[in-house]
């Protein structure tokens, strides 16, 4: 069934949106638009043409380059832009950041409750799937890269798997999926997402934290760099021979021992000849500046993914310890607030849609029932009295 018959069964003969109207040329249908079910009705996934990405050096002028391409406002293009992404999560401590921040979204608990905020444990297994949880990760990604389409897999009226589409065939900016990263060819998906089985994130414009997490990633990169060139020229002892030689032959031979000095563990000199090696002194802390920057970048890039850096590196004091650990836990309530109200918003009316009884439910997250809970509502009677004076007296003010 190619697309055209797909839509045509979708709507029933109605006629077909105006937003997928690009999906055709005038010859008829795109080849490589096949949003179809065979014959099994199983969904097939959109088929994108895959092309190698850009390989990117983490150098600023070039980054700075990718968001201005980003940013475009006639023709924004994030492929470069996510090219350096891909680089990016390379960084061991940066990964370990975002794996941080992830693990603690998927692993937290979560309820499906009706209008009376009763738990519906019936429903509550809809979710206990594995494509629910890749799309917990994929809502977490969203928040680092900036935007998620994620495609939904259905066969009979269920939910069988979500897949993320390949950020380079998307401008979020303009609702548009190309079929080949960087071609005009592709489909308008933003007024017929339930007819594609598509969802998207909201943050169509945000080009997400890893694009701050860039900045630290490639100062530390060059703190490395001239770390390790620094460490050639002076980490290694350094042999220092002194010779009366006047002879070319012989100096080339002192040359010749000098270069195998270093696998063969010794040389062979002639008594006038004087031999020393050159080492570092204690005092001679060269690399301070290298480590300290690297720290520094790591540091900065625990407190923009996590809002803290002890439970990542070594505290100080158990007190501090459990600052850092409130810190996380505020982050990722804050994260699961604003997945749950996409899950209730925009999951919700499309599940139903596709068939789930859903209706008058919504979802919660057990970290933000029990934050409720342990900040009741403050009524009159049990404002301090200060306050409640304070409160008076703007009142009568503005009367």
């Amino acid at each position: 069934m190619n697309i055209l018959n797909f839509f045509k069964k979708k709507t029933k003969g109605a006629a077909i949106p105006g937003s997928v109207q690009s999906l055709f040329e005038p010859a008829g249908v795109l080849p490589m638009a096949q949003l179809a079910k065979d014959k099994k009705n199983v969904y097939q996934s959109l088929q994108l043409r895959r092309i190698n990405a850009p390989r990117v050096e983490l150098e600023m002028s070039k980054f700075k380059a990718a968001l201005v391409m980003a940013r475009s406002v006639d023709n924004p293009d994030r492929r470069l832009l996510l090219a350096f992404y891909d680089e990016l999560t390379k960084d061991a401590h940066l990964t370990s950041q975002l794996r941080t921040a992830i693990y603690t979204v998927t692993q937290s608990k979560f309820q499906i409750q009706n209008q009376t905020e009763t738990p519906q444990p019936e429903l509550h297994k809809l979710f206990e799937t594995t494509w629910f949880l890749k799309l917990l990760e994929m809502l977490c990604d969203a928040e680092f890269y900036g935007h998620s389409l994620i495609e939904f897999h259905t066969e009979n009226s269920e939910i069988k798997d979500v897949v993320l589409i390949p950020r380079n065939h998307v401008c979020p900016e303009l609702g548009f999926l190309a079929f080949i990263p960087g071609e005009k060819k592709g489909i308008t998906y933003r007024d017929a997402l339930y007819d594609l089985d598509l969802l998207e994130t909201n943050d169509f414009l945000n080009l997400g934290l890893l694009e701050i997490a860039a900045r630290e990633v490639i100062w530390k990169t060059y703190s490395r760099s001239d770390w390790s060139r620094a460490s050639e020229k002076f980490g290694m002892p350094l042999l220092a021979i002194k010779t009366n030689a006047s002879s070319e032959k012989e100096v080339d031979k002192m040359q010749d021992m000098a270069e195998n000095f270093g696998s063969n563990g010794y040389v062979i000199i002639d008594k006038n000849d004087d031999v020393t090696m050159n080492t570092l002194s204690a005092t001679d802390n060269f690399y301070k500046s290298y480590l300290e920057l690297s720290n520094l970048c790591d540091s900065n890039i625990s407190k923009l993914i996590n809002g803290q850096t002890m439970t990542a590196d070594n505290g100080s004091s158990y007190a501090q310890a459990n600052v850092h650990e409130r810190i996380l836990n505020n982050y990722t309530r804050a994260r699961v607030q604003k997945i749950q109200n996409w899950i209730n918003d925009t999951l919700f009316p499309y599940m139903t849609n596709v068939g789930y009884k859903l209706a008058d439910n919504k979802f919660v997250f057990q970290d933000i029932i029990d934050w409720y809970a342990d900040k009741p509502e403050q009524t009159e009677l049990q404002m301090p009295k200060a306050l409640k004076k304070k409160l008076n007296t703007i009142n009568q003010l503005y009367r």
